[in-house]
């Protein structure tokens, strides 16, 4: 097992660290990769205890804890057998080769991971429940979370709790804290990543893209907000609005403002990616935030809802998490939401397809019995927006002069 010694990251210290994955005859090589791994919690599930622990305690200061096991990986045994294969071999002052066992549980281990967060499992059931720290979250070694300034008690004994060690200087409590990178603030309800995370990303990735430098500008901000878009519930919100798809058509309707949007035609999809109506999806709720870009909101946020009966399409804007031209979406629409002229804050909500009727039927190309659902509200043609690198093919003139008819409004005569 070969072992290896490099730098902290951030630190001046030494870090020995072992490679389970070196060699022909690899430790890792043994372990199925599809029988591993779990997820531990993550900075959207603090930020979701952040929020109901503020709700729940908006007029009591609430404050973080942090505590940060010590040794971690390395307070476990293995089971015997596997011992055996963990053997490390040294040189010694005098040049002897020097053959050592390693017991316990390393960090490189595919099974590693597994192993340990079973024990923290355990631990974080036994704050829960019989301790009652409700909103106690664990990333690897590292336990966090937020509780009410009332709920807070000095434990003297805490590093004989369960006979977990930690150190003292990781052991932290306050209203502002480091947690797992990111910098988190409950007089703010902000999360935020510090300078020195955030800038030599975007330096790096302005070097890379240095002749489409705007694609850039969207992560070039003093933090991460993760926030703010989940505070507001959804009854306060100002405008709801629903949107629908089909491979036939696309359908927005602002009921609020008594306004239907379908499209003439179906828009061309990026080339290479045929009739996907994922796309299709997604470029509606860009469409409808286009036009709500251009009502008049004034200076305070408009906190805006979208539904769709798409669950893969709410999950991608509630993620921000996507691939290939679907990334090109969520940019332009962080763009048209970060915007210093546009104070519109965004969620896309998932609503049922039997509740999204007026959109289904539209998206059906049923018009003539929209009456129903919606009397006396017109309908509109819209364009749908194009994305940055959107590559399609050329134009006919016969539909250019289609297109410049319906942006402009005019009678159609051909």
């Amino acid at each position: 097992m070969p072992i290896h010694v490099v730098l902290k990251p951030n630190s001046e210290k030494l870090h020995l660290i072992n490679n389970h994955s070196a060699g022909c005859w690899a430790l890792n090589a043994m372990i199925d990769k599809e029988k591993v791994g779990m997820q531990p919690d993550n900075i959207q599930d603090l930020g979701q205890n952040l929020l109901d622990i503020h709700c729940h305690h908006s007029a009591i200061p609430v404050w973080l804890f942090k505590s940060d096991v010590k040794n971690a990986y390395h307070l476990l045994f293995l089971q015997p057998l596997w011992q055996l294969k963990q053997v490390v071999t040294t040189t010694s002052p005098t040049g002897k080769k020097v053959c050592q066992i390693d017991q316990n549980l390393c960090f490189s281990s595919h099974g590693s991971l597994d192993i340990w967060m079973t024990l923290m499992g355990l631990i974080m059931w036994i704050a829960i429940w019989p301790i009652s720290i409700d909103a106690a979250l664990v990333y690897m070694d590292d336990m966090f979370g937020p509780d009410a300034a009332s709920s807070l008690y000095l434990y003297a004994p805490y590093c004989r709790l369960l006979g977990i060690l930690h150190s003292n200087r990781k052991h932290l409590c306050g209203q502002a804290l480091p947690i797992i990178g990111f910098h988190v603030d409950m007089v703010t309800i902000t999360i935020t990543l510090p300078d020195t995370c955030h800038i030599e990303p975007v330096h790096a990735i302005r070097t890379f893209t240095a002749s489409d430098e705007h694609r850039c500008s969207l992560w070039h901000h003093c933090g991460v907000y993760l926030l703010e878009a989940y505070a507001r519930k959804l009854s306060n919100t100002h405008l709801a609005i629903y949107c629908n798809s089909f491979l036939t058509s696309l359908s927005i309707w602002c009921p609020q403002l008594c306004r239907i949007f379908v499209t003439a035609h179906m828009p061309e999809t990026p080339l290479g990616m045929g009739a996907n109506i994922f796309w299709f999806e997604a470029i509606t709720v860009l469409a409808a935030l286009c036009w709500v870009s251009t009502l008049p909101c004034g200076s305070a946020t408009l906190w805006l809802a979208i539904f769709m009966d798409n669950l893969n399409t709410v999950q991608i804007f509630d993620s921000l998490c996507a691939k290939g031209h679907f990334v090109d979406i969520l940019l332009d629409i962080c763009s048209l939401i970060i915007s210093a002229w546009l104070c519109i804050n965004l969620r896309v909500w998932h609503v049922l397809g039997v509740i999204n009727t007026v959109t289904n039927v539209l998206s059906c190309g049923l018009h003539s019995v929209i009456e129903q659902y919606c009397p006396d509200t017109p309908i509109a043609l819209f364009i749908t927006p194009m994305t940055r690198h959107f590559a399609r093919a050329l134009w006919s003139l016969d539909k250019l002069i289609r297109e410049c008819v319906i942006a402009l409004g005019l009678p159609s005569t051909r």
